[in-house]
């Protein structure tokens, strides 16, 4: 029986037992890792961006007093938070079995693993939900309420520019993967295949659906 939240050092561990259970698996395309890596830097430019012009319409002293080292330093921080939101998002939260945290030392990079299947919609709930918590929401509550708050606004540049991969990963997921579909992440790949019915109940490890009948949970980042 798997134990809950396990921790594990090194590279996401991989999933071959459901691989190898049939040959529908797709791989998704993500184009070779350093044009990922060059995606992911224009994704980031363009979410940065986006949060400096919401504020500037407030008030440009939102961007022009940023610290940007504090920013970066943020990021670092701020990680292990980004990773437990991504957990607590896996069907069954960090309680769950097939819950894995880990450390990639090499990359200096925390995340959060689920070893199992999850459905296309859930897939992209966990990618965005960090971004969603720890950026728009505080974004949209300062401009709603007109909060001046400098280390707030960094946290938000910092998780905005966190969550790049997440949305990458996000579009890439819109772009090629049906959403009558079910995914699974082995190491640092994802994988995909359709099935005709995505309305089935993730429970305790299984997905159990009209024509499917799998182990269940969710990938985390990042993954």
């Amino acid at each position: 029986m798997k134990k809950s939240m396990r921790f594990h050092l090194g590279l996401p561990p991989k999933d071959d037992a459901i691989l190898k259970e049939d040959d529908a698996w797709c791989p998704i395309d993500e184009s070779g890792h350093m044009r990922f890596q060059i995606r992911g830097i224009l994704v980031a430019f363009f979410v940065t961006t986006a949060i400096a012009l919401v504020l500037l319409g407030r008030d440009p002293k939102y961007v022009t007093n940023v610290s940007w080292p504090i920013v970066m330093l943020f990021i670092l921080l701020a990680m292990p938070i980004h990773e437990f939101l991504h957990a607590i998002s896996f069907k069954g939260g960090v309680l769950s079995k097939g819950v894995i945290f880990g450390f990639y030392p090499k990359a200096v990079a925390f995340y959060a693993h689920y070893s199992g299947v999850i459905t296309w919609n859930r897939y992209i709930f966990i990618s965005l939900f960090p971004f969603l918590i720890l950026t728009v929401i505080p974004l949209a509550i300062m401009i709603v309420f007109n909060l001046k708050l400098n280390y707030i606004v960094e946290i938000i540049f910092a998780n905005g520019l966190a969550s790049a991969g997440d949305v990458l990963t996000t579009l890439t997921i819109i772009k090629q993967v049906p959403k009558r579909s079910i995914l699974v992440n082995s190491g640092i790949k994802t994988y995909w295949k359709p099935v005709a019915n995505t309305d089935g109940q993730e429970n305790g490890g299984q997905l159990i659906g009209s024509e499917t009948n799998r182990t269940s949970g969710a990938a985390g980042s990042r993954r």
